[in-house]
């Protein structure tokens, strides 16, 4: 291990609240179709479907986790929300077209990030978006 990085690991484990905030999994799971890291108190994934889909999927997350929408925007390459959680902490999601099929979310939740409750909003977002249909395997020469 580099000096440097011996001297960050230890300043993280006496001052937690010191160290930069950065958290980076990638796999592909029932709940985690991309790749995601949490960094400055903000989540952000990528999701295989489309921009409208990924909106849909977000304010029906949203409203069975029973949080009060306070506003929501749709574009042609972007959207937002923006809610609230019963104490008043603040919830914004925003969503951008990477391309067709491919959406860039960001999730912040509170003023410094929760990383549990960001994750937890991901996953129903995810439960929500139905997967893209597997490529046809091309059709075999003749031999």
């Amino acid at each position: 291990m580099r000096p440097g990085a011996t001297l960050a690991a230890v300043a993280a484990l006496i001052c937690p609240a010191c160290a930069p905030t950065v958290v980076a999994t990638a796999g592909f799971g029932a709940l985690q179709a991309g790749t995601t890291a949490f960094i400055n108190g903000e989540l952000e994934s990528v999701q295989v479907a489309p921009l409208d889909t990924v909106y849909a999927a977000t304010g029906q997350a949203l409203r069975e986790l029973q949080f009060i929408i306070v506003s929501e925007r749709l574009g042609k390459e972007s959207a937002a929300f923006h809610a609230q959680e019963v104490h008043g902490r603040s919830i914004t999601i925003k969503l951008s077209a990477k391309s067709p099929v491919v959406t860039k979310t960001n999730i912040r939740v509170g003023l410094m990030g929760d990383q549990v409750m960001s994750r937890l909003i991901q996953g129903e977002i995810q439960a929500r978006c139905p997967a893209l249909p597997a490529a046809e395997e091309p059709p075999k020469p003749l031999p």
